[in-house]
Parts: structure tokens; sequence; C-alpha cells
């Protein structure tokens, strides 16, 4: 499943909520559309992080029930929307 972009797609927290629900539904998200998207640092390294945990989601036959609810804990993390940064 392809997400629709009905969101911004520098906004991590919603495409996180958006492969979580694909997720709980029985489907295999993809992240194509976002990949190529300018994102800055802090959004890249949480991008990196939804990647990896789509990646281990889609091979959850392979993996320990463990390792699939951890990855599911982090994506629920992921789907939750950033703190503001604090300024000093």
């Amino acid at each position: 499943m392809v997400l629709s972009q009905q969101i911004a797609p520098s906004d991590i927290a919603g495409t996180a909520s958006q492969v979580l629900s694909a997720w709980k539904n029985g489907q295999r998200p993809s992240l194509e559309p976002w990949r190529s998207q300018d994102l800055n640092a802090l959004e890249t390294e949480r991008m990196e992080v939804l990647e990896s945990v789509v990646e281990s989601l889609q091979k959850q036959d392979k993996l320990s029930s463990d390792r699939v609810r951890a990855a599911v804990r982090l994506l629920e993390h992921l789907a939750q929307a950033p703190a503001a940064n604090v300024q000093d």
C-alpha cells in the first residue's frame, strides 16, 4: 500500500500514524512518496527510524513477537508529534 499524501510530506508523525493504521488493518505500507522529500536533520533521523520500523514490520513473520511489539511501540512513539524545541 502506498500511503496517500494527505498530510505534509515532512510530517513524520502523520506519516507514522498512517503506517500504524495501515499495519493494524493488515496492509503493507510503503514510504516511497516521502523518500525524496527535503527534510531537516531531525525529520531525516525520524524518517530513517520510520523506514527501519516499516522494513521490520514487512518481515514480521521472521521476527520474534517481542521484536514486533517493539517495532509497533516505536511506531506509536513516532506517531506522536515531536515536542517543540526549547531555546536557551
